[in-house]
Parts: C-alpha cells; structure tokens; sequence
C-alpha cells in the first residue's frame, strides 16, 4: 500500500499504485473488513459494487449499466471499489447459468477500463474464496497483480476478538459487565482456552459464539437474578458447539484449497501463519484404520495356514 501513503515510491523507485487487489481467504475470514481497512489506510472512499450494479437497469425510461457506474465513479476522487465473488466473476471458464451473460459483460467491461483507474485514483479490491480459477489474463502486471491471503484468525487473536464481542456496546452498568467481571472475563486470559478450542474457526463463527454466550448467560440471569453467576465450561462448550455449527466439510474443504494456494503465492512471508493453520486443520482429519486383508496372499501355500 506503500505507493498509495509515499508518493516518492513513484518518484524515486518508479513502483506505480496498484490498480487491483484480490484479497482471497475462506468464507468469514474478514475480507471485506480489510477491504474497509484498506480504505481507511489510503484514506480512500469505501464503495461497494452491489450485484444490482452488474445488471443493466431502466429507470425514467434511461437506461442504465456497470459501464454507467464506472464512469460515474471515475468522475471522483480516490474510491475503494469493491467487488465480492470476484473469482466467479472473472472465472476462466465462462458460467453456463443464466447469469452467465452479465458475468461476462462485466468481466469485459473490468478489462477495458482498469487502465485508467491508476490516473483516475480509483482502486478496486476483488474478494474471492480462491485464486486457482481467475483468468490469468486478469492477474497481469497493471491489472489485478496484488493478492493478499487473508487467514482466519489464529489463537491469540480468536482470544482477543472473543473479549471485543462480548464487551461491545456494554454501558458501564451493564448486567452483562458485571457478570463477566465477577468471572475476570472482561480479562483476556479467560478466554485463551475458549480461542484454543476453536481452530480453523473464521471470524463469523467466533462472532456467533459470542451471541449464543451472551443469550446462555441472560438465561441464567432471569432464573438467578443475580450477577454472580459462574460461567462454567458447561456454558462454554454449549456456545462453542452451537458456533461449530458452521464448521462443515465444504468449509474444511476451502481451508485446505486456501493453504495449497497461499503455499504457492506466499509461503516465504507468511509461513508461520501456514504452519498454524495447518496443524489446526489436521485436528479435524481423520486417521483411518489400517485395512485388514482376509485370505491369503497369491504367493502363500493355504496348506501352510492351520
């Protein structure tokens, strides 16, 4: 991001803004949260392109298309365009659904104009699940040549996302606060051993593990009516399983294709984080037990077996 804040990375190294950037990662990995990021970094306008905006509409009897709103946006300054689903959008191989045909138009319509977004100030940042499938004439120098994994959130920072969703939006008063203060979980160390239980868990599943939490401990609270309740592994585990409920074997699925891709695009700065998310991922991979063969083998005499 370094050419968008130091206009001396264009003057003295002669490295240009990016005009594309793909963010890829598994569903609720937090990419249109680092897109917002991004945005704010550059100090740049946060658009998203809403799927409408593919579709050719009327209205007052005027048509209007992408191409419309391209050229509209162009007409401002420094806008953070972006557009989810990209890998379907600018998938190699062209869809056969009815969709098919605006998929196309815009994928055109990206490539004929995404030259100009450097000089017009205009980024766009594409989310997709994975990279494997995106044409590559789209990933060509000047165009969509950025890509930045973004992980699912491993356990120090599960921890700490944990104790921001359950404090969030609390008034100082709040029952909930002086619930959590009475079991020290307004304090980040209650919560590593929750963090540590949820691997390979992306950011929606944690925040969904926060909610059913909160609607256990207000249960208990209208049966009790006291503050001091104790938040036991019993209320954990049950927030914790109802959250796993999003761990399913299409997401462990993606997670895998998410690693192999980062391996090849970015294995040297992000190791670590690949190794981690490794390990967490063979939690859920089952070993099989070894087949036992019955009979004999071809080359066994069977009179030689009692």
């Amino acid at each position: 991001l370094e050419p968008f804040t130091d206009e001396n990375q264009l003057n003295n190294w002669g490295i240009h803004r990016a005009a594309g950037i793909i963010l890829y990662g598994p569903p609720g990995s937090g990419k249109i949260f680092w897109a917002k990021r991004i945005a704010k970094i550059i100090d740049y306008k946060f658009e998203e392109i809403r799927k409408s905006y593919l579709k050719t509409n009327f209205f007052n009897n005027e048509k209007s298309d992408f191409n419309d709103f391209l050229v509209s946006i162009m007409k401002q300054e420094k806008i953070l365009l972006f557009l989810d689903d990209f890998d379907v959008i600018m998938e190699e191989k062209e869809s056969q659904d009815g969709y098919a045909w605006e998929l196309k138009e815009t994928k055109n319509i990206i490539f004929h104009t995404i030259d100009k977004f450097e000089k017009e100030h205009i980024l766009m940042i594409g989310a997709a699940k994975n990279v494997s499938d995106i044409d590559s004439e789209i990933l060509a120098p000047g165009r969509f040549d950025v890509m930045i994994p973004i992980f699912p959130p491993n356990p120090q920072e599960r921890a700490e996302m944990i104790l921001y969703y359950m404090l969030q939006n609390l008034s100082e008063d709040a029952t909930l606060l002086e619930v959590l203060k009475f079991n020290k979980a307004d304090q980040l160390p209650f919560w590593r051993e929750s963090a540590n239980k949820m691997k390979a868990f992306s950011n929606t599943m944690i925040i969904d593990f926060t909610q059913s939490l909160k609607k256990r401990i207000r249960n208990l609270y209208l049966k009790k009516e006291v503050t001091t309740l104790k938040i036991d592994q019993t209320i954990l585990d049950a927030a914790l399983k109802e959250a796993a409920g999003k761990l399913t074997q299409e997401y462990l699925n993606s997670i895998h294709l998410f690693l192999q891709e980062v391996s090849i695009n970015s294995e040297e700065e992000f190791y670590p984080r690949i190794l981690t998310l490794q390990q967490e991922l063979q939690f859920y991979i089952r070993k099989e037990e070894p087949v036992r063969s019955i009979g004999f083998n071809k080359d066994e005499n069977p009179e030689n077996n009692s």
